[in-house]
This record gives structure tokens, C-alpha cells and sequence, in this order.
């Protein structure tokens, strides 16, 4: 049994001696190969005697592991649809925000000549405001509440953008590997939209990789 289930498990049977209740139900957990844990059902019933002694205990014990697999995928897709409806409105929020940022920034380079020595900050200024709208873009597709744009872009571009954030996902166990071909041919498509595929791969990657490996992302044409 799970070291963190035999306590519980114990005063299960504790209360099936002790208590007038007769009839129990424990979820536990025990070895199934040395590294893996299965999850079982165990159902009790306290036999009596005349003088409402127990005698004996009769269970059932039923392997409930599918059950408790699909129970945690679902709070887990639950869990992820709720973080990306968050990610999702902060994105709008702060998108707006940028929004003024960004227009103040050309309204302030407009009015300044060209050798201001105030322009090259106000440059900076606006062009982080641009960084920050790239993620809030990678936000709303990763939350599915952007809306399509597709555009003629470059596959190689979408990975070398998206490459920061893919290293953050998978962790420090996994190194990653990008080789992009020099003549990939454009694609029209929404980026947000190929970040996200990108993503979803990548993860898919790594959630096979529970001990680490190497993760490749290649580019190349290909005709079908």
C-alpha cells in the first residue's frame, strides 16, 4: 500500500471493529511494479455475532485505476480551460493597455526631430510595447480567443519566435533541437494558430519524455 494511504486505510479498519456503522468504502493505492501504483476500491463489511461482536471482516477489492486515469485527465482539462479563460482576459486587458502605449510612443515620435537624443528612448519604449504584444498574441491563441488572421508566413520564423517559450514548457530535463530548411516554401495561416500547434506538440513531446531526452523540431517541405 501507498505510504501515504496506509494510515487512512488502518483507521478504516479501525472504525469497521469499532463502530456501529457495518459497511465501509476506502479508495487506496498499492504497488503495481516497483515504480507504478494502481489505484483499488475497497468495500467492507463488518460480520457480527449474537452479541454484536466482530467476528470477521468481508470485502471486495475492485482495480479502479482506468477510473481515477480519466477522473484526473478531466480535472486536469478542466484545470487548463480555466487557466486559459484568465490568460485570455488578462491578454485582452493588458492588450489594450499596449495599445495606448504603443500610440502615445508614435504620437511622441512624430513630434520629436530626428536627432533628439529623447527619440532613441521613445524607439525602445515602442518596441518593447511590440514584444509584449507578440505575447499576448501567443496568450490569446494558447486561451483560443483570438480571432483567425491568416497571413502568408514563414514556418522557420514561427518556430525561432515560439522557441523561448517552448524551452520554458519542457523543462531543463529536455534538450531541444532546431533545424529549419532554407527553402521552405510560405504557408498561409494564422501564427497564433501555428504556435499553438507547435505547442501542443511540444507537450504531447515531453509528456512522453517523463525522464527526460531530445526533442527535435525540423522544417521541410513535403509533398502529399
Amino acid at each position: 500500500v501507498h505510504p501515504d494511504d496506509v494510515g487512512p486505510l488502518r483507521q478504516m479498519f479501525d472504525d469497521c471493529i469499532c463502530s456501529a456503522q457495518r459497511t465501509f468504502q476506502k479508495e487506496f493505492r498499492s504497488h503495481f511494479t516497483d515504480d507504478v501504483y494502481n489505484w483499488y476500491l475497497l468495500g467492507a463489511m463488518a460480520d457480527l455475532d449474537a452479541f454484536g461482536k466482530v467476528v470477521r471482516i468481508i470485502g471486495t477489492v475492485m482495480d479502479i485505476t482506468d477510473r481515477k486515469r480519466l477522473e484526473i485527465e478531466y480535472q486536469q482539462s478542466q484545470k487548463m480551460e480555466s487557466i486559459g479563460r484568465l490568460a485570455g482576459g488578462v491578454a485582452h486587458d493588458f492588450n489594450n493597455l499596449l495599445g495606448v502605449i504603443g500610440g502615445y510612443s508614435e504620437f511622441a515620435l512624430d513630434d520629436l526631430e530626428e536627432g533628439s537624443p529623447l527619440r532613441e528612448n521613445i524607439l525602445q519604449i515602442k518596441r518593447a510595447a511590440d514584444r509584449a504584444a507578440d505575447l499576448t498574441r501567443q496568450l490569446l491563441a494558447f486561451s483560443r480567443r483570438q480571432m483567425l488572421q491568416p497571413e502568408v508566413i514563414d514556418l522557420n520564423d514561427v518556430v525561432t519566435d515560439t522557441e523561448k517559450m517552448l524551452r520554458r514548457v519542457i523543462g531543463e530535463d529536455i534538450s531541444l533541437e532546431h533545424t529549419s530548411s532554407d527553402d521552405l516554401g510560405q504557408i498561409m495561416a494564422d501564427p497564433g494558430q501555428m504556435e499553438q500547434i507547435l505547442l501542443n506538440l511540444v507537450v504531447n513531446a515531453r509528456d512522453a519524455m517523463p525522464r527526460g531526452g531530445r526533442l527535435w523540431i525540423e522544417t521541410h517541405n513535403v509533398e502529399l
